[in-house]
């Protein structure tokens, strides 16, 4: 009955070691397209799930998602959007929507 238990108990690690391995160990590139770095006090435009995606300083999730497809956007806005547009006031933002929404 022993051996049975420690076999349960070893059994239930490592599921939760493939489980921790499987959940945080994401490919660095996903990262990187979906959640652009913001500098401290800034607010960024970025890329989160192939669309247009606002971000708050220190949250890699983004704070709002818009329906613009950023494939449908030129390529050198793209790459802009890929690297992060930091937005430092809310007029600032109005604009740069205005222009991605046309």
């Amino acid at each position: 009955m022993k051996k049975m238990w420690g076999g349960v108990v070893v059994t239930v690690l490592l599921l939760a070691i493939l489980a921790g391995i499987w959940i945080f160990d994401r490919p660095a590139s996903a990262a990187a397209e979906e959640a652009p770095l913001a500098v401290s006090g800034e607010r960024m435009l970025g890329v989160w799930e192939e669309r247009l995606a606002l971000f708050e300083t220190g949250n890699p999730l983004p704070t709002q998602v818009y329906e613009v497809w950023i494939a449908t956007l030129p390529e050198t806005e793209q790459q802009r959007l890929l690297a992060g547009i930091a937005v430092t006031d809310e007029s600032m933002l109005q604009s740069l929507l205005e222009d991605y929404t046309g």
